[in-house]
């Protein structure tokens, strides 16, 4: 028996590496770890898609590394597996994630780095040019990596770029320069919406010392947070706190129950829709050092996603130091808790959905049966079904104009109207988000016509202040340019 030095050939194991299942955004998040990793206050994104194909750089204001610290740095296994040492505020986990994760969406990874008292340094992998060895190509002067385009973006001051060159998988997608332009830039949207939801926390905080920001193309990113924490409207339940007696260490447990959809702003409804609606973001959301790593799932805890469960949301907070227990992959993106995690989220799980099925239902419950509204919600023998208000000064006003005949047409109309409705079409389109909500600015058209029902219900003898709260319960804007009074 013998021992037999077996290293695997280089591009095959380059090749297989970058086919673990990155996105590109999750690529340039985990990018961004290392720049937190290394004490970033700034990160800066720059991309361009010029006549040699598409490029990126990732350029932090970081801490920087020496050039053996690089060399390790780009060494594939480097010495900080999973298994090392880590300190609390680490973002790491397999000491893969730099090479693995540019090599996903690039063929050529250069990284440009200076540290404080030393000189800058840089090197480069280049698939097409690896031979079957693991030679790096190091630039060995301060006048060859000034050489480099995009050198110059660290400003003679310590700082990171990881730049990724030959984006082979954006070139797959189209050979019509126009069209991989065009797929280009909406990778790069998808991008910025996913670091705006990953790193809210670190985007939020206001705390001296420890500001942070992403910039695509130098334009600041604006966080997005999950739970509208700052709405007024917000329930935030009791924190639980789940102990590892094992490791010493806890899981903190924050439910909440965001503001019904009716509630949010147009901006902040925007924004939930792009992220998948109030029923695609409900769930448990995984935090490592206030990093998101997974979210909108319920872990199998739950038979379904429900849209009364849309309101739900759980933040859960758990130190590196249990990484194993959660089962983190190298992507940083997708987690499997603990049996004895799970015990106590199926717990909380009960309570937090009841919490949110009560506030939507509720919420629905006012909303049909504010004063004035059109619509009636009925509900008999375990069922809810919604009839028009054949008493509603509106429709009265409207019955009062006509001869007789009419009268008993217009009932048979709002007979079909309220027999027509399409509730299943309107609950599968409320379930997809594409329900369009009501308008803050209303056309010429719609104002002219509230302004005929205005004056339809000044001939019948109702004054203006009823008129005001029938408008206003219609849900139209005081903008409207509708007015009660005579001038």
């Amino acid at each position: 028996m013998y021992n037999f030095d077996c290293p695997p050939h280089p591009s095959c194991l380059i090749e297989s590496m970058r086919n673990v299942g990155y996105s590109m955004e999750t690529a340039v998040a985990d990018i961004i770890d290392n720049s937190i990793a290394a004490s970033a206050k700034q990160v800066n994104i720059l991309h361009d898609c010029g006549p040699h194909g598409p490029s990126l750089a990732i350029i932090d204001d970081g801490c920087g590394m020496s050039g053996s610290e690089l060399i390790e740095a780009m060494r594939a296994g480097g010495n900080s597996g999973p298994l090392a040492e880590r300190g609390e505020t680490d973002m790491g986990r397999f000491g893969l994630g730099l090479k693995t994760a540019s090599f996903s969406q690039c063929r050529r990874l250069t990284v440009i780095s200076r540290k404080a008292g030393c000189e800058i340094a840089a090197a480069c992998w280049d698939l097409d040019e690896l031979d079957d060895s693991w030679a790096l190509k190091v630039y060995s002067s301060a006048d060859e990596v000034e050489s480099l385009s995009v050198s110059s973006e660290l400003s003679g001051g310590p700082g990171t770029i990881v730049f990724w060159e030959k984006m082979d998988r954006v070139l797959d997608q189209a050979t019509d320069p126009a069209h991989v332009r065009k797929f280009f830039l909406s990778s790069i949207d998808r991008v910025s919406t996913h670091l705006s939801l990953v790193f809210h926390r670190f985007l939020e905080s206001t705390t001296a010392g420890q500001r942070f920001s992403i910039c695509v193309n130098r334009i600041p990113l604006k966080p997005f947070d999950p739970y509208f924490s700052r709405h007024k409207a917000t329930q935030k339940l009791q924190e639980e706190v789940v102990s590892v007696p094992s490791r010493g260490r806890n899981v903190l447990i924050q439910p909440y129950i965001i503001p019904h959809y009716s509630k949010l702003s147009g901006p902040d409804r925007d924004r939930l829709k792009e992220m998948g609606g109030p029923s695609g973001t409900q769930g448990f959301y995984v935090y490592r050092n206030r990093r998101l790593l997974a979210w909108g799932d319920w872990f199998r805890l739950r038979r379904a996603k429900t849209e009364a469960s849309g309101l739900a949301r759980v933040m859960i907070d758990i130190p590196n130091s249990l990484d194993d227990l959660w089962s983190l992959d190298i992507k940083k993106s997708s987690v499997s808790p603990p049996e004895f995690v799970r015990t106590e989220l199926g717990r909380i799980i009960e309570k937090i959905t009841g919490c949110s099925t009560r506030t939507y239902v509720s919420r629905g419950q006012k909303l049909s049966s504010k004063r004035y509204a059109l619509w009636r919600r009925q509900a008999s023998n375990q069922r809810v079904n919604y009839v028009l208000d054949r008493d509603h000064p509106l429709l009265d006003s409207f019955f009062a104009s006509l001869s007789t005949e009419e009268q008993c047409q217009f009932k048979g109309i709002l007979d079909l109207i309220e027999d027509g409705l399409p509730v299943e079409a309107i609950y599968n389109d409320k379930l997809g988000e594409n329900l369009a909500l009501p308008q803050t600015t209303l056309s010429e058209e719609v104002v002219r016509n509230h302004a005929a029902l205005v004056m339809m219900m000044r001939k019948q003898g109702i004054d203006d202040a009823k008129i005001r709260e029938i408008i206003m319960a219609l849900n139209i804007s005081d903008a409207t340019g509708v007015q009660t009074k005579e001038n």
